[in-house]
């Protein structure tokens, strides 16, 4: 795909679809994390790509003073990190599809005292940065939510998610290994075993070809979809 973007000259790519079961296609995180390709635009379903070269440099300085006049963080070498906007303009971001109009709440509930209260916000919180690419922070809910009991295949798998799309591709294969312990005859999970250990393959193929990072070809990230049909709509009842 990189090639193709490269050969035909491509500078704006529009990623669209959700990892859901069943979609025919899913291209929002096809370019993330990509060498050469800066995110400056995130929702749900949906990213913009800039290709990162004096070509566009333009463009991202357009880009950047868009952001910067509506006081939302913006790094022109970086990109955009959907979790800092959520932070610094909750009431764009939920204007914008990003997040449920209720999110503040469910922030808080996620502390609650009540343990229930609490995994249940704690999971609306982990599809939500799950499906916005805020990996550091979906990990960190996942943990938590599983250090107070949560032992259910969608959290695992959205664990497996995060730390395969951040290339911690050794926690990844243990935590695909527990989610097959949790139902060993169902295929999803053994899709997600399957996707962290080609991942691990491939990082260690990397290491041996002694490519360093700032040099090596792009990878294409490999992740099977994160939801069944019914969980989606389940978890995204609340989006506008």
């Amino acid at each position: 795909m990189f090639q193709t973007l490269d050969r035909r000259g491509v500078d704006l790519f529009f990623g669209v679809g959700l990892p859901v079961v069943g979609q025919r296609y899913c291209t929002t995180t096809h370019l993330e994390r990509t060498s050469g390709w800066i995110l400056v635009y995130r929702t749900l379903d949906n990213a913009i790509y800039i290709r990162a070269d004096d070509r566009d440099r333009e463009n991202l300085t357009r880009v950047a003073s868009y952001y910067a006049n509506l006081g939302i963080p913006f790094d022109p070498e970086a990109g955009i990190d959907p979790f800092r906007v959520i932070q610094a303009r909750p009431d764009w971001a939920a204007a914008h599809g990003m997040i449920p109009p209720d999110h503040d709440q469910t922030v808080a509930a996620s502390q609650s005292t009540d343990r229930n209260v609490q995994l249940r916000d704690l999971d609306q919180l982990g599809s939500t940065y799950a499906l916005l690419g805020a990996y550091p922070e979906l990990i960190e809910v996942e943990t938590e939510a599983q250090g107070l009991g949560q032992r259910g295949k969608l959290s695992q798998r959205r664990l497996i998610y995060g730390l395969i799309r951040l290339d911690r591709v050794e926690e990844a294969v243990d935590a695909a290994k527990v989610l097959l312990n949790l139902d060993p005859q169902d295929a999803h999970p053994k899709a997600f075993v399957s996707a962290a250990n080609r991942r691990a393959s491939t990082a260690t193929d990397s290491i041996q070809d002694q490519v360093t990072p700032d040099r090596a070809e792009p990878s294409f990230i490999e992740t099977p979809p994160l939801f069944t049909r019914e969980e989606f709509i389940r978890c995204c009842a609340d989006y506008p």
